[in-house]
């Protein structure tokens, strides 16, 4: 077919995500109950593989135990936040008071209050331990203790 040359010119949309990138401060893997979680730095990135240029809705979603094809479980604590410029970094977030694994991941949802995720990142696994012991309980509470009432005093005993 004979005819014009027609020159397009395609530009890519830097406004709608397609992928998250994430780093964490440090290598541990393994966090002690009760103190923060690793500081997490997220990257939304737009088809031209740089950040998107609007403001997006942010999750990082954590449960406790194995991931099932990547879903993710109906008991999650999700962690928002709005990310603006494409970046935003998760810091000072308590880590879980049970011992265990965790599998975590970031995702974007339509808005702040939805829990259907529209991009998701790949899930990664930290693993939360005991820390040193603050104080021993006994694990039933002890009786209130009594003496035996017995006639000669020697013969009297203590009874819980």
């Amino acid at each position: 077919m004979e005819g014009r040359k027609l020159f397009i010119s395609l530009l890519p949309n830097t406004e709608t995500p397609v992928s998250i990138q994430y780093q964490k401060s440090g290598q541990e893997t393994t966090v002690t109950v009760g103190t923060p979680w690793p500081e997490y730095d997220v990257d939304i990135l737009s088809e031209e593989e740089t950040r998107v240029t609007t403001s997006v809705n942010l999750c990082m979603v954590i449960w406790k135990g194995k991931t099932k094809n990547d879903e993710i479980s109906s008991n999650a604590e999700w962690h928002r936040a709005v990310a603006s410029n494409g970046h935003h970094s998760f810091h000072g977030i308590k880590s879980p008071t049970k011992v265990g694994e965790y599998c975590c991941v970031f995702c974007v949802t339509e808005n702040l209050a939805s829990k259907t995720a529209v991009l998701t990142s790949e899930v990664f696994t930290m693993k939360t331990v005991a820390g040193v012991p603050k104080c021993l309980l006994p694990s039933s509470e002890p009786g209130t203790p009594t003496v035996s009432n017995a006639h000669v005093a020697v013969n009297r005993i203590l009874i819980r």
